[in-house]
């Protein structure tokens, strides 16, 4: 059987998570480039009045003569950027990394039977949709488990309970059995 590969799509959980990285780093790419532009002017400028003032022409090409500007200005312009992107890594990791935490800790929760707590993020957390469909799974966990549970204690009444005739009894038992074998196949154990 051919294997399928699905391409992914989403580097985060949502859209809107990604949109706000791409332009963070694009508004961080912008900055730095329109910096790079001013900077290399201004000494541009300053070499070049530099070499006007003293009346005589340099003996090199004018590539050469800005060549140590340029490669300052490039320097500096690449300092900015890490700079920014990294501001800018910090700050999405910083509200992806709670979230993340704290989903953590419901799974967990989850894993050793609490099923009693609601998973909720803060609201301007990143996540919501992954926090919410656990929470949705949670909610039917503990439905079916409730289901199972009032089963159990309905049947143990019934065997407690003394009865004269047990055809009534044997039938309800089964009937009871039956709907608990359904919903612990519903959980596919």
């Amino acid at each position: 059987m051919a294997q399928q590969h699905y391409k992914r799509r989403n580097y985060f959980i949502d859209k809107e998570a990604q949109s706000k990285f791409m332009a963070a780093f694009a508004l961080a790419s912008l900055i730095s480039a329109v910096a790079a532009v001013f900077i290399f002017v201004s000494l541009a400028q300053t070499k070049l009045e530099k070499t006007l003032y003293t009346m005589r022409l340099p003996e090199t090409t004018l590539a050469d003569l800005l060549f140590k500007e340029m490669a300052l200005t490039t320097g500096i312009a690449v300092i900015v950027v890490i700079l920014l992107f990294s501001y800018t890594l910090k700050k999405i990791f910083s509200r992806i990394e709670g979230p993340l935490i704290k989903l953590r800790g419901a799974i967990l929760k989850i894993k050793g039977g609490n099923l009693r707590d609601a998973v909720a993020l803060r609201e301007k957390d990143e996540l919501q949709t992954f926090a919410l469909t656990l929470d949705e799974m949670r909610t039917a966990l503990k439905t079916k488990i409730q289901v199972i549970q009032i089963n159990s204690e309905n049947l143990s009444r019934l065997g407690e309970g003394d009865a004269l005739d047990s055809t009534p009894l044997t039938e309800e038992c089964h009937r009871r059995l039956k709907t608990m074998k359904q919903e612990l196949e519903l959980l596919k154990l």
